[in-house]
């Protein structure tokens, strides 16, 4: 894991595994939107801006119409969302209620906060093969990380790659990432 930051990817045996490491989270050539979004966001600590950037990569991947945000994201992390897929439109999900305009979601943001087993869990049972989770600081509290333990699939490895990318992109950007498209190309 000490490598993670600099293997872009070899190793991985996954094609979308090792597609979404080498061109999203260890995209190093700057993206068209970020000199634009820097003055907006000023303020940003240089890892605050490395989230908001891999936020960016990470839209402009998963191309979602609607992005499903839960708890307290910030203004910083919509903006950047945003310019990594400008038809993208923000729901929300407060305590037991979902604003979800179907039964599944494409990319949602679990911001880290206080009582969020519930709207993770029911993230997770509308998940489909092209959803994509983001749950922030899931290793600040040993029992966060336990929320992830019911998503499973019955192939071994497909366990493995969501530890392994949730571990890289918190050890990089202090954000874990969890994806149930580990082996559709």
């Amino acid at each position: 894991m000490s490598r993670a930051k600099y293997c872009r990817g070899f190793g991985i045996q996954s094609p979308w595994a090792y597609r979404f490491v080498r061109y999203v989270v260890n995209e190093h050539y700057p993206y068209y939107a970020y000199d634009d979004l820097r003055p907006l966001f000023p303020h940003l600590s240089k890892r605050e801006r490395r989230v908001c950037e891999l936020y960016l990569r990470i839209a402009n991947h998963q191309q979602a119409d609607e992005a499903v945000l839960v708890g307290d994201v910030s203004e910083a992390k919509r903006a950047y969302l945003h310019a990594g897929c400008l038809r993208m439109a923000f729901s929300s999900m407060g305590e037991g209620a979902c604003s979800l305009s179907e039964d599944s979601f494409s990319l949602a943001v679990v911001a880290h906060g206080q009582d969020m087993e519930q709207q993770v869990l029911s993230l997770i049972n509308r998940a489909t093969d092209a959803s994509l989770l983001i749950v922030e600081g899931i290793h600040r509290n040993g029992d966060d990380a336990d929320l992830l333990l019911p998503v499973g699939d019955p192939h071994p490895a497909d366990d493995v790659f969501a530890e392994l990318v949730e571990d890289l992109v918190d050890r990089l950007y202090g954000v874990g990432i969890l994806n149930n498209d580990a082996d559709n190309s």
